[in-house]
Order: structure tokens, then sequence, then C-alpha cells
């Protein structure tokens, strides 16, 4: 079992928020403005250096992550082709945070 989390893009900043496996709520769903971007889910998967893979996270400077239901998809950034599925714990090696959708 694992923390549902989410994270939400405001133009300027995430806001992270989610639910423990403890039952606790953290954070809240909709910035300062009161307009609720788009949530985007916690993966459940870290990448080399141990930080977390949400969706939209950029890896390796080539590939963004999505959700294709029941999986996690990688998808090459240049071309839109999946290259693959993310979907156990050692499919994590060798994938490097290193930005978001909203940075591109």
């Amino acid at each position: 079992m694992r923390d549902i989390k989410f994270r939400q893009w405001t133009g300027e900043r995430f806001i992270y928020w989610g639910f423990g496996i403890d039952g606790s709520i953290f954070a809240g769903p909709c910035n300062a403005n009161g307009k609720y971007p788009t949530s985007e889910q916690y993966t459940g998967f870290k990448d080399s250096e141990g930080k977390e893979i949400y969706e939209n996270s950029i890896i390796n400077n080539k590939y963004i992550v999505s959700y294709s239901a029941p999986k996690y998809i990688l998808t090459d950034i240049s071309n839109c082709d999946i290259i693959r599925e993310i979907k156990e714990v050692q499919d994590e090696q060798g994938l490097k945070l290193t930005g978001n959708a909203h940075e591109i």
C-alpha cells in the first residue's frame, strides 16, 4: 500500500496534497484564488535518486510520464512514441527526474 498523493501546478509552483496510508490528509486541492488546476497523481515510484515521480514528470530529459490504464508509461517527448511501461520497483533503475511538463 502507498500514500495517495497529488500535485497541482498553479502557474507558478506546485501544491501537494493527498491521503496518507494512516488516513491523514495533507495540504489542500485548490490554490489561493480558489481555482482547481489539473491534478497529477504520484505514481508510487521514485527515481534513482529517491525523488517522487508524478504524472507529467520529465525523465532523463527525454520522456514524459503519463497514465494509460492500468499502468504508467514513458512517452518520448520528441515523437510521442510509447517507450515502455513502469510497473515494478526495479523499473525505476536508470530513471532520473529532470523536470516536469510545465517547464517545457
